[in-house]
């Protein structure tokens, strides 16, 4: 294969350009994209560029430009060959006035990614493709998917023998299947089911094999355990008996006696076949049936009831999506394919080779079936048209997001012209020579993957790496560390790894050829990270994550933010303020909610600060609310403060974003709670770096590529994973290549094929992984190994252990040495121990820590009972589960039961437009109304500050926008009615019946004969809920109720009273509802209000209220005496309160009789 020739490169046909990592691959695409402007004269429209990250096209066009104006500033004064080329055959003038109009058009020129190109030539060609004019780009649709499984699963809880099934393996919850088969649902690869015959099958060959291995040893079978002549008849019928089964096709596990002959001691006496049969024996063991065998074949017994489940989401999935008229990345693809292969639609295909005759496509290796597709029809083998393919399969790591290495091989096999790249202008020439040496070996036992060869590269000497007198290039280039542990369990070995890495990364700083920045420590996964992050924090090195794709909405902040808003938003809630006031952004510490706690006066100045910051954030948005906390308030923790901040002003943006779609302050913060909650997050989510400091590089390894640093750590090459396994579970869903439809396909369940296929891929593709790795470093490379499980089939132990015997393997030093040279590689070992000295650097808390292990220090053992029967209980709580008739629908922390359900039969008037009747029903509407009648002053209403707080939680949700002034207005005339409606007198404890009309009302009550929101607690001892249930039921005159007749309820009784009013020197209970019981005055009467209170057992919440008051009027009140100071309970129905009418007010007393039966049994006094 040619070396590049950028000279002699011709402009039309299809190249294939190899180009090894650090060969200058994006320098030759700038010189080939010059060539073809200036010698073709293609506009910059027509040359199409496309790569496959948004961050890959950015540096692309950076390049390009970069490179255009360099010709235009220097044309004429470079002096070597490509150069000389253009100047031959470009004339100076011809030459600036094509630059020029390229440079002009440069934010025009077709520099795409794949789906970037797709996208765009549906839409302009939208007639031809069959895409919809209104079709709209969605990033993430998976909710569709997510909800056409739901559907699946509601269906198959109708067939119990299916659902039993998934129910056995946790696939009968939409997380759980979700979790196991995603892969399937949201893709449109071909799918197939594996079959427990293929098990048995496979277990059958198995068995053929090694009974073809033993009748081969037979003769030295007999001689090495069947020579006794006391025991040879019987050890030749086992060894016949043996024989006999491994030729059988049942699928069974052998019988002991079978094996019996295999584990003879006189094996002894051939040591060359004890490793043998031995080998052997474990192939046809039962714990190898069971493992291998049956339980694979077990986990097949769904797959065909999974196929169709997919199949059928898929369906519905790809109906949702045609309906909503939305597409994703790869839809766009997958539907540009489509269209350009159909003979029918050649006018397509002549229009986008028209719009671009030349195409260049970086990282090739990464492409799929339907992206060459596209390419091979639209570049087919035409004197006018150009395909430059360009990549390298050694760098073919994108599998598990589509990547398709065998479309590359297959596209390779038919260009016009095919080149290599093979000199590395990145790396010194050490690190050349040693990584040369590693991938060599792999080479020849062809681990790279079939089809992909290794050739040596060398390096540039006109590298930066390789000029004369570099000191970063003195020394080692590439290091293999031995660091074998004592504890074998992988967080030991990562800790122990990471120590050593940090104490070299301290060497290296120590010596002064190399900054922080300059390091880069490559990982696989956010585990490994996190193993360094702690190590180099605990050793005061600051670092950086670049590749953490967590989500904000997950961290630390983001709860803390929930708390503030929350805190903020609510700050009447004595609970919800000291909260908020305990986060670092409110700059909560100890002392502060020790004063919030012990002084009332401080908190009502908090309050009042939450007050004002309240309005502001109502005012001017959540973003300034919080940047201003962040200036004025906030404490960011010492030693992640860069963190901490990030995150916070990326949390504030995304608030700010959303506000725009949540229409209320409330609304956002439930928008915020949902996110926090929610798995799945878009990018706009993801952490963003802490800053642009030159800090140490953590990197994943997929996130390295195409970056380049002086110096790399890759610590956990030697650590195998298990490709059949997701996390620690068994994958039930398998990636492999089709041959006969030559593409990438799908199996769900495990095939003993298709999992050595599987296996095999995923193996290659870690080696692949690791020359990326490796392939990133320009002067110093460091691998520490370690002793971890299987790490003969690490990235790694792949080429170090080559095709060594896997039961006779040799150490790893031993291994290691063959692969280094004394001019650029070495194999250090590192004793733990010696290690562990190192790294224990003796500081004031090591010291104090020391004396303390040193003093004799005893626990003391708890003697004590915690009573677990204990609970925090409401009236919410004791009617939860009981159905409408019986019970009230849930409702909030406060009991504020406001259903909207009508109980007696509405009027048949005409309905009323008031807004008493048409505000919104639910709960929604009862907490504006109880956060308002909260706040306002009865007797000197000012509604405009009462409800200013209230309308801004809750105006979206009940209909009242912020500028609706004839709303507002007709809301404070209702309220003010409430306020002057008269409240009936309860006459005397014992005739409940005499009700007259008194001159009281709520607009006569001052502010200091009402408390507000009352929160109350008190004990529960033993009390029976039967014991409850008839002193209901006889306050109800004998009416039945269905309360549960246990269990006998322990722990404390908890409330919140909307109000309690004292007027003439009684006391009374007051409750507001929202209840929708008509649109008519008259439907709000006495007996539909009493239906209502006891179908929503509003009057067990009010007898609990009148014990709670009355429990408290006997501590606070002198000579407290019920019959003369307990006034009884008014529960306010506000929809139909008025003064002009007698609805609306349910009042009724509660007898001293009443209050003792309560106060005894709440008190365990009840036998």
């Amino acid at each position: 294969m040619p070396n590049l020739d950028l000279v002699n490169l011709p402009l039309q046909g299809r190249h294939l350009i190899e180009a090894s990592a650090g060969t200058g691959k994006t320098y030759s695409i700038t010189r080939i994209y010059l060539r073809l402007l200036l010698e073709k004269q293609i506009p910059v429209e027509q040359i199409l560029l496309m790569t496959y990250t948004r961050a890959a096209t950015q540096e692309l066009r950076g390049r390009i430009e970069e490179t255009l104006r360099d010709a235009q500033s220097n044309w004429g004064k470079h002096e070597d060959e490509f150069w000389q080329h253009l100047y031959q055959h470009t004339q100076a003038k011809q030459a600036q006035l094509l630059l020029h109009q390229a440079l002009l058009n440069l934010d025009q020129a077709a520099i795409f990614t794949i789906h970037g190109f797709c996208g765009r030539a549906l839409e302009q060609h939208a007639f031809a493709s069959q895409t919809g004019l209104e079709v709209v780009l969605e990033a993430n649709t998976q909710d569709l998917a997510f909800t056409a499984l739901q559907d699946w699963l509601r269906v198959a809880m109708h067939q119990p023998k299916l659902y039993s099934q998934l129910e056995q393996q946790g696939w009968h919850t939409p997380k759980g299947f979700w979790d196991a088969f995603s892969g399937a649902l949201l893709s449109q690869t071909p799918v197939f089911c594996a079959s427990a015959d293929a098990w048995h099958k496979a277990w059958h060959a198995n068995k053929i094999q090694v009974r073809e291995s033993l009748l081969d040893l037979e003769e030295q079978m007999i001689q090495a355990t069947m020579s006794d002549p006391k025991t040879k008849e019987a050890k030749l019928a086992q060894w016949q008996g043996l024989i006999n089964w491994l030729g059988t096709v049942d699928f069974a596990q052998a019988h002991k006696d079978h094996l019996l002959c295999l584990h003879g001691g006189k094996l002894g006496k051939v040591p060359e076949l004890k490793p043998v049969i031995k080998a052997l024996s474990v192939r046809i063991n039962n714990e190898s049936f069971k493992k291998n065998y049956a339980a694979n074949a077990q986990q097949c017994v769904l797959a065909a009831d999974i196929l169709i489940a997919v199949n059928t989401v898929r369906k519905a999935y790809q109906k949702a999506k045609h309906k909503q008229q939305v597409m994703e990345f790869d839809d766009l693809v997958r539907r540009l394919s489509e269209c350009v292969v159909k003979p029918e639609n050649a006018a397509l295909v002549d229009a986008l080779r028209i719009a671009y005759p030349v195409a260049l496509v970086d990282e090739f290796q990464d492409t799929d079936g339907h992206q060459y597709a596209i390419l091979n029809r639209l570049y087919e083998a035409q004197g006018n048209t150009a395909l430059f393919m360009i990549g390298d399969p050694k760098q073919a790591i994108y599998g598990f997001r589509g990547g398709d290495i065998h479309t590359y091989l297959h596209a390779a096999k038919s260009p016009d012209y095919r080149w290599h790249m093979d000199t590395n202008w990145r790396s010194s020439h050490a690190v050349v020579a040693a990584y040369n040496r590693l991938f060599l070996k792999a080479h020849e036992h062809n681990l790279l993957g079939p089809g992909i060869d290794y050739s040596a590269v060398k390096a540039s000497a006109f590298a930066t790496a390789n000029q004369d007198q570099n000191p970063k290039a003195s020394g080692v280039a590439l290091s293999y560390v031995w660091l074998p542990t004592q504890v074998l369990t992988n967080e030991h070995k990562y800790q122990h790894i990471a120590n050593w890495c940090v104490g070299q990364v301290q060497t290296i700083l120590h010596q002064g050829y190399f900054k922080a920045c300059d390091i880069a420590l490559l990982v696989r996964g956010a585990g490994e990270a996190q193993a360094l992050q702690k190590a180099l924090q605990k050793a005061q090195l600051p670092s950086v994550y670049i590749s953490d794709r967590s989500s904000v909405y997950k961290s630390e902040q983001a709860i803390e933010m929930l708390r503030l808003l929350n805190g903020i938003l609510h700050c009447e809630d004595q609970r919800q303020l000291v909260r908020a006031a305990s986060t670092q952004l409110w700059g909560g510490n100890v002392p502060l909610l020790a004063k919030l706690s012990s002084s009332d006066s401080y908190l009502i100045e908090v309050r009042s600060q939450m007050m004002q910051m309240r309005k502001l954030w109502l005012q001017q948005g959540a973003m300034v609310l919080i940047i201003r906390l962040l200036k004025q308030r906030a404490v960011p923790p010492a030693q992640n403060k860069e963190r901490y901040l990030t995150n916070m002003v990326q949390l504030a943006e995304l608030l700010q974003k959303a506000s725009n779609q949540a229409s209320s302050a409330l609304l956002l913060v439930e928008w915020l709670q949902q996110q926090c909650d929610s798995d799945q997050a878009d990018a706009s989510a993801e952490l963003r770096l802490e800053s642009d400091a030159k800090l140490i590089q953590i990197v994943t390894q997929h996130g390295s590529k195409g970056l380049e640093y002086p110096v790399v750590f890759i610590p956990f090459a030697s650590q195998a994973k298990d490709p059949l396994k997701r996390g620690k579970k068994k994958s039930q869903l398998f990636s492999y290549y089709h041959p006969k439809e030559h593409c990438q396909a799908l199996m769900i369940g495990p095939d003993p094929l298709i999992c050595e296929q599987t296996a095999q891929a995923a193996y290659e593709e870690s080696l692949r992984l690791l020359y990326v790795a490796i392939t990133r470093a320009q002067y110093q490379c460091y691998i520490p190994v370690s002793n971890f499980p299987n790490s003969q089939l690490s990235p790694l132990g792949q080429v170090v252990f080559g095709a060594c015997d896997n039961n006779n393997l040799p150490s790893w030093p031993e291994a290691l040495v063959p692969l280094t040279h004394a001019t650029d590689s070495q194999v250090l070992c590192v004793d733990e121990d010696e290690l562990q000295r190192s790294m224990s650097v003796p500081t004031v808390e090591a010291l104090v820590k020391d004396k303390l292990q040193a003093q004799v220090l005893t626990t003391q053992n708890f003697t004590g009972h915690i009573d677990t029967n204990n609970h925090l209980l409401s009236y919410s709580a004791l009617v939860r589960k009981l159905g409408y008739g019986s019970v009230p629908p849930q409702s909030s922390v406060k009991d504020r039961g406001d259903g909207s359900t009508a109980l007696v039969e509405p009027s048949q008037t005409i309905k009323s437009q008031a807004l008493r009747f048409t505000l919104a029903k639910g709960k929604n509407s009862g907490l504006l109304l109880h956060d308002i009648l909260e706040q306002v002053d009865f007797a000197q209403p000012n509604w405009v500050h009462a409800m200013e707080v209230p309308l801004a939680k809750y105006h979206t949700m009940v209909g009242i926008g912020a500028d609706d002034t004839d709303k507002m207005a007709r809301l404070q005339q209702w309220l003010e009615e409430c306020l002057l409606t008269h409240l009936p007198a309860l006459g005397t404890q014992e005739d409940t019946g005499s009700q007259s009309q008194s001159n009281c009302s709520l607009g006569q009550l001052l502010a200091q004969q009402t408390l507000r929101e009352t929160e109350f607690y008190f004990p529960l001892q033993h009390a029976k809920q039967a014991t409850l249930a008839n002193i209901l039921s006889t306050h109800r005159s004998g009416a039945p109720t269905a309360l549960p007749t246990h269990p006998v309820l322990h722990g404390m009784m908890h409330g919140f009273i909307d109000l309690v009013f004292e007027h003439d020197g009684q006391f009374f209970v007051a409750d507001y509802k929202s209840n929708h019981l008509g649109d008519n005055f008259a439907d709000y009467n006495h007996q539909a209000m009493l239906e209502s209170n006891q179908n929503h057992y509003y009057d067990l919440q009010y007898l609990i209220y009148s014990l709670a008051l009355h429990r408290y009027l006997g501590q606070r009140l002198p000579n407290y005496n019920p019959q003369q100071h307990f006034g009884g309970v008014y529960y306010l129905y506000l929809r139909g309160m008025s003064p002009h009418s007698d609805t609306g007010v349910f009042a009724q007393a509660i007898t001293t009789d009443e209050l003792n039966q309560l106060d005894q049994l709440f008190a365990g006094d009840v036998k």
